[in-house]
């Protein structure tokens, strides 16, 4: 059930799971809409939550409280635009009254994607952890593993699981390619790996001669880039599911965590 207290969000995380968890209860209490008949979803967001959460009427824009409030909303509002839950503006209403820049729409994805959502099981605050412990390592693997590892979470969030698969295999390709310019020079590496059977061959320079217990983690990892690199470059028709884009997102991050701490060891030339 909507939380309706008083206490606004102070980040953009909890203001995103605060939207989420009110737009649902819009379509609960107003199955077929509020009554607009061209805009069934069509909300004033900024007036029509803040006059909901704290109980002002009429809600003044330049009131000091809900001035240093409205950030974590409309970055929220945002997020959910970029994501195709929302999206901005909204038909003249029967009213006649034309809709200002505040007003927005739910999509039929966002309809859709809230009718069949959890919203327990779907924290927004889990994505923005998983985000931060990614990007721990950005630069450690540079700016394609950052751009790739950040992808991954943005299409599980968004529940294009098979994209998010597919982004995790060409981030782990990243870690593995970071690794190998370190020790065998980048002309060298990229020379390798392009050539058939790079991959293996790489593998071996990397981890073959250190000690087996770094060797077993590092292939359970490498398996991910082996999967999905070669399974997204193919028209395989595939359901993926949330369980397995789950999964390779641990993956990723348990390779990100092994290349970083044993970064020494498999990068030695020694």
């Amino acid at each position: 059930m909507f939380d309706n207290n008083t206490n606004l969000p102070a980040t953009d995380e909890q203001a995103i799971g605060y939207l989420l968890a009110w737009l649902r209860n819009q379509i609960e209490q107003h199955p077929k809409g509020k009554g607009r008949e061209l805009e069934p979803y069509g909300f004033d967001l900024y007036r029509d939550l803040l006059r909901e959460k704290l109980h002002i009427e009429p809600i003044d824009p330049t009131d000091s409280k809900i001035v240093n409030e409205k950030i974590p909303f409309l970055n929220a509002i945002w997020d959910l635009c970029i994501r195709g839950i929302l999206r901005p503006g909204a038909v003249t209403y029967n009213s006649g009254n034309i809709p200002t820049s505040n007003h927005y729409a739910l999509t039929n994805y966002g309809l859709q994607w809230l009718q069949q959502t959890n919203l327990t099981e779907s924290v927004p605050i889990e994505y923005g952890r998983f985000s931060q412990l990614l990007a721990r390592h950005d630069i450690r693997f540079g700016e394609a593993y950052h751009v790739r590892a950040q992808e991954a979470v943005r299409c599980y969030e968004s529940h294009t699981y098979f994209a998010c698969c597919a982004m995790c295999g060409a981030a782990a390709e990243s870690i593995l390619l970071a690794l190998a310019f370190k020790k065998m020079g980048e002309e060298d590496a990229l020379r390798d790996y392009q050539r058939p059977g790079g991959r293996h061959r790489i593998r071996n320079r990397l981890v073959g001669q250190i000690k087996n217990e770094i060797q077993t983690r590092f292939d359970s990892c490498l398996e991910l880039l082996n999967y999905w690199r070669d399974e997204s470059a193919h028209g395989v028709a595939r359901s993926i599911g949330e369980e397995e884009s789950f999964t390779s997102m641990l993956l990723l991050l348990r390779f990100a965590q092994l290349s970083s701490n044993e970064w020494d060891v498999i990068t030695d030339n020694g």
